[in-house]
């Protein structure tokens, strides 16, 4: 059985146990219940002497020491995970006293989430006590990884019979990766949609809580985003997300668009934003998208066209059909 960890450190020794101490190390018999000697032996500074078992010898210090500091360690590491599951602890909590409509004393009603990692730790555990309903709106990307793994979770949660919702910007389309987790969710009994105007990133849980991106401060998504628990603006946000739907287009496992345009949705999309007077910076919050993605966007569009500036590209829409296009 390992030893327990004393709290005081060496240069807290007892008197009596430092008395102790120096009289092992002089070669005197100390019998066991002699005071201090527990204090040393638990430290692993003095051990019971093999050939005398009744009397103890002096520990070799640099290995006793090595030892403490191992025991310390494997104690730190419990600690820290302990104190690491207390916020997931009291976060579950908070939740059954919401699903039971009781508002938490203490907790507050919007919370920003610190960083991807955290944001999608708690989208996780949500969607995992989810009892009713999933929407996620997502004008941005998501990529293979991240899609992967929230197939189990996704699936898991429309066999408990969550009914889920999902939209897409109409760019979507022609990402296989998403493509695929469209095709796997729809088969599950999940319905998505696109479209193809700019809407706001958010997943709503339940319509009890939500995962918003940060509108108020204007920090980028990977920085976190807030956790939304309001009762009334979960509401707003359930409504938002029913007028994005009732314009938006059925998926229906389509594949990307092969008719004769120069420009793909996601480039029309940015010229109309480019035409309303946002740069590529805001049109990038806007869409859910990296600023070098909308440039990347942009310039591909320009080399089609063998055009040399963004001001050539937008009196070219000006003037282009394509500008009737979804």
């Amino acid at each position: 059985m390992s030893r327990p960890l004393c709290t005081q450190g060496p240069a807290n020794l007892p008197d009596d146990a430092r008395s102790v101490y120096q009289r092992i190390v002089r070669g005197e018999p100390v019998s066991a219940g002699t005071a201090g000697l527990d204090y040393l032996t638990a430290l692993g500074i003095v051990t019971p002497d093999p050939a005398e078992p009744t009397t103890y010898v002096a520990a070799d210090l640099q290995q006793a020491e090595a030892q403490l500091r191992t025991r310390a360690e494997g104690r730190l590491g419990e600690i820290v995970s302990y104190m690491s599951g207390i916020p997931s602890l009291f976060e579950e909590l908070a939740a059954e006293a919401r699903s039971m409509g009781r508002s938490p004393a203490g907790c507050p009603s919007s919370e920003f989430l610190e960083g991807v990692d955290r944001v999608n730790a708690h989208l996780a555990r949500a969607i995992i006590r989810a009892r009713e309903e999933l929407l996620t709106s997502q004008p941005g990307p998501r990529n293979r990884k991240l899609l992967s793994k929230s197939v189990e979770r996704d699936t898991a949660a429309i066999d408990r019979g969550v009914s889920m919702r999902t939209l897409y910007h109409a760019s979507a389309r022609a990402n296989p990766p998403t493509r695929e987790w469209v095709q796997m969710m729809t088969d599950k009994g999940a319905r998505v949609r696109t479209l193809n105007s700019p809407f706001m990133r958010f997943v709503l849980v339940d319509r009890k809580s939500a995962v918003i991106q940060d509108y108020s401060d204007g920090r980028d998504a990977l920085q976190g985003a807030w956790l939304i628990r309001d009762h009334a603006m979960c509401g707003f946000i359930a409504e938002v997300f029913e007028q994005y739907w009732t314009r938006a287009d059925d998926w229906q496992g389509a594949e990307p668009s092969t008719s004769a345009t120069v420009s793909t949705a996601l480039q029309r999309t940015i010229l109309r934003e480019l035409c309303e007077g946002r740069d590529q910076q805001q049109i990038a919050h806007r869409l859910g998208y990296s600023q070098r993605t909308i440039t990347a966007h942009l310039a591909e569009l320009r080399n089609t066209l063998g055009l040399h500036t963004v001001h050539q590209l937008v009196y070219w829409w000006a003037t282009s059909d394509e500008r009737t296009l979804d």
